[in-house]
């Protein structure tokens, strides 16, 4: 059986960006290959090194230049989520949002209803577990009310 090694791209490819991809890649179960990523920041020396001409100042060019991504993982500001989240479920490529969903509920309801009506996977990193806000949202969650 051939070995299949799962290609992602990060959006947001600041300190947070790197250690979610760096989990990723460690993980033995499911091989994967962080294999572009886009910053609005220049890329540091390595990132250079690493990615060449696969680091790209706007996510809108690694989408359209990018092709055959497994998913990609998007760690940038949350005000940005829907739109960076909207544009990579509209091509077909699952998305790991990290963060909070969105700045806005409206941004999330309209992020939950494109991902349902798409069918596409949307995984939601809930890293800040102990802020009022997330409390919440678990606890709305996990009563079943969306």
């Amino acid at each position: 059986m051939k070995n299949i090694i799962l290609r992602f791209a990060v959006v947001g490819f600041g300190e947070r960006g790197r250690r979610v991809a760096e989990t990723m890649e460690a993980c033995k179960k499911y091989p994967a290959r962080c294999v572009a990523a886009a910053d609005i920041l220049s890329p540091k020396p390595e990132d250079t090194a690493r990615f060449g001409a696969h680091f790209y100042p706007d996510y809108k060019d690694l989408i359209k230049k990018e092709k055959g991504l497994d998913f990609v993982i998007i760690a940038t500001w949350e005000a940005f989520h829907v739109e960076q989240a909207l544009a990579f479920l509209r091509q077909g490529i699952p998305v790991y949002l990290e963060k909070a969903v969105s700045n806005t509920w409206q941004g999330a309801v309209k992020l939950y209803r494109e991902a349902v009506r798409r069918k596409y996977p949307l995984f939601i990193g809930y890293n800040l577990r102990r802020v009022p806000a997330s409390k919440v949202t678990a606890k709305v969650l996990k009563a079943g009310k969306i």
